[in-house]
């Protein structure tokens, strides 16, 4: 389903009615995406461009040697290594959403802070019913990533210790085949900062949409692509910047100030 918008109030509205029956008694409620280019595909980078065969050398040097450079978790918390690895943007099998629409509109939009450039394409918000994924996927709620399940076997999975099985009640569980909705560890400010969520990708190595194609997930609208219009991106971009989404309160430092000022004067490199 393909909408194009003309303002933030126009999708935040869209979404409102699309998604109002959303909420699961409470449990759930809606997740979002935002793409600089509204083709780009729901796909973990590492499932990327044969990207995978490098997965498991990825997820262990970066566990090995990170120590070295800052605070990590326990070694036996591998579900936060893989939430640290993705909030540093190392590959992984993980994609980020966030529960803020506008926040999505934000990332849809930040090719605006490259004020010399012309903006080429389309970009895209995405609303997920994270819920309605999981019952897809075999789930009824938000699994938790750290206790004997299918979910830790598929994180084991992308370190390449899946030789090292579950087994409950004595019977040995198999990694994730769909991708499935889980909340993370709050492992970082910026995750906080960002309302972060995240989908894990299983054995499946299509995209969402692709896995998804003919099953209720679509079928129902559990999943919905806006468009905003290439000329419409830093129009859309300033407006979020108005309603108090700035990279500076996403990424909450020094560096985030310094492209909020740029910004605001239109301070060309």
């Amino acid at each position: 389903m393909l909408e194009p918008f003309k303002s933030v109030s126009q999708v935040l509205e869209k979404i409102k009615e699309d998604t109002k029956d959303w909420t699961h008694n409470g449990i759930g409620k809606p997740w979002f995406r935002g793409h600089t280019r509204a083709n780009y595909k729901l796909l973990p980078a590492i499932l990327r461009k044969g990207n995978e065969k490098y997965e498991f050398e990825i997820t262990n040097l970066f566990r090995l040697v990170a120590p070295g450079y800052s605070a990590t978790p326990e070694t036996d918390r591998i579900d936060q290594w893989l939430f640290l690895m993705q909030h540093h943007r190392v590959p992984t099998r993980l994609l980020d959403w966030t529960e803020s629409p506008l926040i999505a509109v934000f990332f849809a939009t930040i090719k605006a802070l490259e004020l010399n450039k012309e903006i080429k394409e389309d970009a895209a918000v995405y609303a997920l019913d994270p819920i309605a994924l999981n019952k897809q996927s075999g789930f009824d709620f938000f699994p938790n990533t750290w206790t004997q399940n299918s979910v830790l076997q598929t994180i084991k999975f992308s370190f390449g210790t899946e030789k090292e099985p579950i087994y409950i009640d004595g019977k040995k569980i198999s990694f994730l085949e769909d991708p499935i909705a889980i909340y993370p560890s709050i492992i970082h400010s910026r995750i906080k900062s960002q309302k972060g969520c995240f989908t894990l990708h299983g054995n499946d190595k299509r995209d969402i949409e692709a896995i998804f194609s003919n099953q209720s997930l679509l079928k129902d609208n559990r999943l919905i692509k806006y468009i905003i219009p290439k000329e419409m991106v830093i129009d859309f971009f300033s407006e979020v910047n108005d309603f108090g989404i700035t990279y500076s309160t996403l990424f909450p430092d020094l560096d985030g100030l310094a492209k909020d000022l740029k910004f605001r004067f239109k301070i060309l490199n």
